[in-house]
């Protein structure tokens, strides 16, 4: 997994954002315990050095539409570049295919997109 889409994921967990379908995580979530959050800030303070040397995308650590992720079945099914995908969703490589892996349009083992 690429750091910058590990980091999106924690960012979202530590703003109480369910990572994968955007929607708010119940309160009685582990992941909103106080302490948890804390950690969460720790590792993303310490991670910020690493992901500060590579390109942080507009969007990163934003959750997901539905209105993006019809977007970008359509547009992935339509053949549109790798590249096209980073500049339309303002997202990391990471992010794209994680997010293509996730709706099914790609292998997550091999992930043969790259």
């Amino acid at each position: 997994m690429d750091i910058i889409v590990a980091k999106e994921i924690i960012t979202a967990l530590a703003d109480g954002i369910n990572p994968i379908t955007g929607e708010i995580l119940p309160s009685e979530c582990v992941c909103n315990n106080a302490e948890v959050v804390r950690a969460f800030y720790t590792v993303l303070r310490n991670i910020d050095p690493i992901v500060k040397k590579k390109e942080v995308s507009e969007n990163a650590g934003k959750p997901w539409t539905k209105e993006d992720d019809e977007l970008l079945k359509k547009m992935f099914k339509e053949g549109a570049r790798k590249k096209d995908l980073q500049e339309h969703f303002k997202r990391s490589p990471g992010s794209i295919n994680a997010r293509l892996a996730r709706l099914g349009l790609i292998d997550e083992k091999f992930n043969y997109w790259r």
